[in-house]
């Protein structure tokens, strides 16, 4: 952990706290603005997308969120921590102790068992392979895929390796929930199993942040926060069944 001391998410302390947040990228002499102005908080258990058209900036705060990418200007505060100035090595160490990530792609490792694919965010921390075990299992049997943990990704179908993903991303039992178009390489069916897994998480308690394209998906959120052109022009409360 870096030495200022990180505070998990306490109640009633926002788990995001983003303020002016603004990304810009260089060539050369010239600058793109990739995101401007940004501010918003996320409270404990919230449920909110991100959406806008693509190339509106929904990726790179995203990427931003997870510690996986800088900022130029503007503050962001996870769990009350000023991100600012973190070293690789803190970023690396919070995103493995407080963060969750779900990828389209599902980024699994093909020579890995659904099992140690799981494991590997707990086995990074060094924890006793009793824990691993226990944890992992549990992890498995909330996405309903404890009975294929010695397959491997190839012998799954894409709705049950994003299982399988989500099952890694919430292991760890992190503060943050980071979710990135989960359906964007699924058919509606599996989409909408994935959505209700997501959901069902949310409910139990997880603080989750989407980004998606898709208008279906997004009203499963309690919050939408809409972007264009690399600002934040809506933010929009959903009554979520």
């Amino acid at each position: 952990m870096p030495q200022q001391q990180h505070q998990t998410a306490a109640t009633n302390q926002p788990v995001v706290q983003v303020s002016g947040l603004g990304k810009e990228f260089r060539q050369g002499p010239i600058a793109t603005l990739a995101l401007q102005d940004i501010s918003f908080s996320v409270m404990p258990g919230e449920f909110v997308s991100i959406s806008g058209p693509s190339g509106c900036g929904k990726s790179s705060l995203l990427h931003i969120l997870g510690l996986m990418d800088g900022y130029s200007s503007g503050d962001y505060l996870l769990a009350g921590l000023p991100t600012k100035s973190l070293g690789t090595d803190q970023r690396s160490q919070i995103r493995n102790q407080h963060i969750g990530f779900v990828f389209q792609a599902f980024n699994l490792i093909d020579s890995m068992t659904v099992f140690d694919n799981v494991a590997l965010p707990l086995r990074h921390r060094g924890l006793p392979e009793k824990v691993v075990n226990e944890q992992v299992s549990a992890s498995l049997q909330q996405v309903d895929m404890a009975h294929r943990l010695s397959f491997y990704p190839a012998q799954l179908s894409g709705g049950q390796q994003q299982r399988v993903a989500i099952a890694r991303a919430i292991v760890g039992k992190p503060d943050l929930l980071l979710v990135d178009e989960p359906t964007g390489n699924l058919d509606s069916k599996n989409g909408d199993a994935v959505m209700a897994l997501l959901t069902q998480l949310n409910r139990a308690g997880a603080t989750i942040i989407m980004v998606t394209h898709d208008s279906r998906y997004s009203a499963c959120a309690q919050r939408s926060l809409q972007l264009l052109d690399g600002k934040l022009v809506a933010s929009v409360m959903r009554e979520v069944a």
